[in-house]
């Protein structure tokens, strides 16, 4: 997380990052907006979680 500001040099040194600007929010997204914060979290680790192997712990 970091300040909106910050947005464009992120992308520029981070081209395969991927970012959400949440509206009316400060500092704590995580905790002004749960639920939102929470579902874009869930979505990222759902796709970018490797497949598991049978066997793999």
């Amino acid at each position: 997380m970091l300040p909106s500001s910050h947005l464009h040099a992120a992308t520029l040194a981070l081209p395969r990052a991927e970012s959400h600007l949440f509206e009316r929010t400060g500092h704590m997204p995580q905790i002004e907006r749960p639920d939102e914060f929470a579902a874009l979290v869930e979505d990222f680790l759902t796709r970018s979680a490797p497949a598991m192997r049978p066997g793999q712990s």
